[in-house]
């Protein structure tokens, strides 16, 4: 789980993004940048080569380049890469509407996914929309697209607000 108020304390830059900035419309180049290195200092999104492309009030997108490493047996993406960048995704998006200030943490609740056709190779992209963040809960739905703008598959989550 992160915080807002995590965010606010671990900037030793004072232009970077704090939680009353992230709230605003859409992050500036050096905020982006600041929550980009985020996303790759966590050991599991690494691993998975998952990063941060884009992320305005309450939308997010990430990607993937497909390797070996994602593949299970049959040559196709595992389902819980796809359903890792999916709670990502859907995370960020929650993330970033939430209020000004806020301090909450958050922390995935439920997911949802429906696998639509198959991921072999190339760039997957998802991208992520907040529907409601609220004081206790936040919903967030999302696509993962492959290379060509196939859809492989659409998700919610659902994540709890951690006071």
């Amino acid at each position: 789980m992160a915080s807002l108020a995590w965010l606010s304390a671990q900037t030793q830059v004072s232009s970077v993004a704090t939680c009353d900035t992230v709230g605003a419309m859409q992050p500036t180049a050096e905020e982006f940048e600041y929550f980009r290195q985020r996303v790759e200092e966590v050991p599991f999104l690494r691993l998975l080569d998952i990063k941060l492309e884009r992320l305005g009030r309450g939308e997010a997108e990430m990607s993937m380049t497909v390797s070996q490493k994602h593949l299970q047996t049959m040559g196709i993406v595992h389902g819980g890469v796809i359903a890792s960048i999916l709670d990502s995704v859907t995370w960020w998006a929650a993330f970033a509407a939430q209020q000004p200030g806020d301090s909450a943490k958050l922390m995935s609740a439920d997911l949802k996914l429906n696998y639509l056709s198959a991921l072999k190779s190339g760039r997957a992209t998802a991208r992520a929309t907040c529907k409601k963040a609220g004081s206790r809960l936040c919903y967030a739905v999302g696509e993962i697209f492959d290379e060509a703008g196939r859809l492989v598959a659409d998700g919610s989550s659902t994540l709890l607000v951690v006071r």
